[in-house]
């Protein structure tokens, strides 16, 4: 008896370690992401944010914005850690360990039932779990504060979604169908982007769960299914109402997206979609080879589907895409896999034009659809003859798992000198203007950073290059006003502020009033008093 005992602990053991294994590994990677700063939506969303101010008031948590569970995490963390970006990076590194440990899971779920004999499943498994959690392509959704309670926190309530939904399949019981729905609305409530998780769902049914139609399917767990949609139907339509509703504008052609490609004036849902062809190769090419990543993209909006940048891409995702269906009629990672990273993808590179056509932690989720897929891969690889003989071996599991732990380590380190990018604005925008010094909104925050350490005559000189749409922004003038008033040109930042005096966004209006008064105090003759402001 004690001996079966100790057989049956055995696997417990070896699921505890390789979780440790992910963690560690995450831990290692991201340690140095915690002495990163406040950064670009960080402040209007965590510094500035009054409504996460009282954690007692769940009203205005919950109320403060389209992706309430991400505002209520930003509340916890002020309760615990006020304004210490450290507190905030840690809960980061957190949620994005235990998305890891899921996604393994989900990778284990998806592949008990392969050919392969279990002990070569559980290597490429973890593996690949591994490769997900220190690969550099997820940095921007980890040390980016608020995309680690957006993007991070969503795609881990998505795959607990799916797990959650695997084992009320397999046992009946209805508590885990309740927490699969529950999953469901957090996650949409975290990021809109996961709005396609139904069909994941039922996605997920028919490849590994009841691995039957769409008929019986829906005969058999109809009802969780047809809730699933109902709930996301009657969730979605309360935020899109309250705070999207500007979205039927933009696909009546009233107004669009900026572009910051400055090709055109606006993006409409056709041109976005043209420009999303060559983006999603883009996320596809640094999940391969993760060279050349930014902060922000130089990204012109394409006009033509004719166009060389958006008929190449085009070609290329089809030839993708048929291998996919061509390699997953028999395989079901595969299949599944390029699912996932379609229906992912869906909402923020489709018909939906949004002010950014490219920014990396987008890909976090459905990054987890390649991995997914490069297991069913690697799969079909050891299935071959020579493949046969390789898995035959009973070293081939550890083998195989240290070849993807040193394939691993690059990867690793990669992703640990990009966190050092994102140390500060002034690290983050001098790497952006090194690779894309045409983008406006790179020179104007280079710009700002530049100001903000007293280097004046760099954030001037950043200044005049900017287009003229982007040097009339409230936000850039005053910051090239104080520039200019720093370097004694006095007259010169008087009449820009002179001309955003009235503006009154973002309480520019009272650092112009500022900076106008001790502009008259510094132009001021000697011995002249200066009149008492009002009170």
């Amino acid at each position: 008896m004690p001996e079966n005992g100790a057989n049956r602990a055995h696997p417990a053991i070896q699921e505890l370690w390789s979780a440790a294994l992910l963690a560690g590994a995450v831990t290692l990677v991201y340690a140095n992401a915690l002495s990163g700063t406040f950064q670009l939506d960080d402040f209007h969303t965590i510094v500035f944010n009054e409504s996460i101010r009282n954690l007692g008031n769940l009203r205005a948590i919950l109320l403060g914005g389209p992706r309430p569970v991400a505002n209520l995490m930003n509340a916890l963390d002020f309760a615990l850690f006020g304004l210490s970006p450290i507190g905030y990076h840690a809960t980061n590194i957190a949620i994005h360990a235990a998305t890891c440990v899921l996604v393994w899971r989900l990778l284990r779920r998806a592949a008990e039932r392969s050919l392969l004999r279990d002990s070569l499943a559980k290597s490429l498994c973890l593996g690949f779990a591994v490769l997900y959690a220190v690969h550099p392509l997820n940095t921007m959704a980890v040390t980016y504060i608020i995309q680690g309670r957006m993007a991070a926190l969503a795609a881990l309530v998505a795959v607990g979604c799916v797990l959650s939904f695997t084992v009320y399949a397999d046992s009946g019981r209805r508590r885990w169908a309740v927490l699969s729905l529950s999953c469901l609305l957090v996650a949409v409530a975290t990021k809109e982007h996961v709005v396609t998780l139904p069909l994941v769902l039922v996605a997920w049914d028919h490849f590994f769960v009841s691995k039957r139609s769409l008929k019986t399917i829906l005969r058999e767990r109809g009802i969780f299914h047809s809730l699933s949609f109902g709930l996301l139907a009657v969730l979605g339509g309360l935020l899109f109402f309250r705070y999207y509703g500007e979205l039927l504008d933009v696909f009546l052609g009233r107004s669009g997206a900026r572009d910051f490609g400055n090709t055109v004036a606006v993006i409409t849902p056709y041109r976005y979609l043209l420009t999303e062809f060559g983006v999603i190769l883009r996320y596809l090419r640094l999940m391969v080879l993760p060279l050349g990543q930014s902060a922000e993209y130089y990204w012109p909006v394409a006009t033509s589907f004719f166009a060389l940048s958006v008929v190449g891409p085009v070609v290329v995702l089809l030839g993708l895409a048929g291998t996919a269906a061509w390699f997953g009629r028999r395989n079901a990672l595969i299949a599944f896999g390029a699912l996932w990273f379609a229906l992912f993808l869906l909402v923020e590179s489709s018909i939906v034009p949004l002010e950014d056509v490219i920014f990396e932690h987008r890909a976090y989720l459905p990054f987890i659809g390649v991995v997914l897929l490069l297991v069913g891969v690697a799969q079909e690889a050891l299935e071959t003859r020579f493949g046969v003989m390789v898995a035959s071996s009973p070293a081939s599991p550890r083998l195989i798992l240290g070849a993807l732990l040193v394939l691993a380590v690059p990867y690793g380190a990669a992703a640990h000198i990009r966190n050092a990018v994102w140390q500060d604005t002034l690290t983050l925008y001098e790497d952006a203007y090194q690779k894309y010094p045409e983008h406006p909104r790179v020179r104007a925050n280079l710009m700002a950073a530049y100001i903000d350490r007293g280097r004046f005559r760099e954030g001037v000189q950043l200044f005049a290059g900017l287009p003229t749409y982007y040097r009339e922004e409230p936000v850039v003038l005053y910051n090239a006003a104080l520039a200019y008033f720093s370097l004694g040109q006095l007259e010169m930042a008087k009449r820009i502020l002179q001309s955003i005096a009235n503006e009154p966004y973002g309480g520019i209006r009272e650092r112009v009033a500022v900076l106008l008064s001790q502009i008259a105090e510094a132009q001021a003759p000697a011995g002249t008093m200066m009149p008492t402001p009002p009170q």
